[in-house]
């Protein structure tokens, strides 16, 4: 009895060794530049939605939002973004750029009966009617008016806060004049991000999707990361099917780009003939560079700012983007 209790003890250290030494964890940060933050807001509130519903929250009541789930979200996905060393990373925000595909969070369109006189405003895009309990929820949720349609009799409307759609659609139908009301963004499947929390530790798995998505994507890739309390990444796993493009640059061994972090330039190596082209974007995607060159080029980045910036190169075979940080 004492052996067997022996070997299992043994077997299930050596299992931590090897999961400890596979273990991929990297310190990051929670903070970013507000340009990032912004990006990653929408996304964290869409998330929020979900999650509220999945856990059976009590906040699945509300219309509006709280900002406390939002920003929950948030850190983990900006300790994500900003983790170095990780070239999963680089792969779901870089390469593919996978963002939330919904729910809907500021978007609702209503049909209501056209021959009530307060829908009249509605037809020359005017967001308040003069019905009180209509011009209450428009104003309570800062509704404003975007679009009518005439030939369907549906007015659609945008807010600057992030809503729960599916409440607000309920309220707008208690409003005796209301036909039906409805979100305004589809959901169809495609990239998309996953999130759940566990204590004090939270989970995010980006999916990358392809292949006549409009039916149903034909093939999906994930990529799961846990995000620890004080901000650090580790990168659990990938599966799915396999992508050549990103399998391709993972095994791609003859370009170069040092160093990173970087200070007052950087060096782009090519180990080939080949006219490459470098292009330097910045966070919000704008364009500040672009060269031609041969096997070697040197980068000044005095001129650039502190910050993140995508060195995207591009050869006569591939495109290879690499996130740099300029300190």
């Amino acid at each position: 009895m004492k052996t067997k209790m022996y070997k299992t003890a043994l077997i299930s250290f050596i299992l931590l060794i090897v999961n400890n030494l596979y273990a991929q964890i990297e310190q990051s940060d929670c903070n970013a530049v507000d340009t990032i933050m912004n990006k990653y807001m929408e996304t964290s509130a869409q998330l929020s939605v979900r999650r509220i519903y999945e856990v059976k929250s009590a906040d699945t009541i509300f219309v509006k939002l709280k900002q406390e789930n939002i920003d929950s979200i948030l850190t983990a996905l900006i300790a994500i973004y900003n983790v170095q060393n990780i070239p999963e990373r680089d792969t779901v925000i870089d390469i593919y750029n996978i963002s939330s595909r919904g729910p809907g969070i500021n978007k609702v369109y209503i049909k209501a009966d056209t021959t009530k006189s307060w829908t009249d405003n509605w037809k020359n895009l005017i967001t308040l009617t003069g019905d009180s309990l209509i011009d209450t929820i428009l104003t309570k949720y800062h509704l404003s008016i975007d679009y009518y349609s005439e030939y369907s009799g549906t007015a659609s409307f945008t807010s600057d806060l992030f809503l729960n759609i599916k409440v607000l659609v309920d309220t707008i139908e208690q409003h005796p004049d209301v036909i039906y009301a409805g979100q305004n963004q589809g959901y169809l499947d495609g990239p998309d991000i996953y999130y759940t929390s566990q204590a004090d530790t939270q989970f995010v798995k980006y999916k990358y999707a392809w292949g006549d998505c409009m039916s149903g994507c034909m093939c999906s890739r994930f990529w799961e990361f846990k995000v620890y309390n004080d901000c650090s990444v580790e990168f659990i796993k990938s599966y799915g099917c396999v992508i050549q493009s990103v399998d391709k640059i993972k095994s791609n061994k003859y370009i170069s780009i040092y160093p990173n972090p970087a200070k007052d330039f950087v060096n782009i190596k090519v180990n080939n003939n080949e006219l490459s082209k470098i292009s330097v974007i910045d966070i919000s995607g704008k364009i500040l560079k672009t060269e031609n060159f041969n096997n070697n080029l040197k980068i000044e980045t005095k001129e650039f700012e502190k910050g993140i910036y995508i060195f995207k190169i591009e050869t006569n075979n591939e495109v290879i983007t690499k996130r740099i940080v300029i300190d």
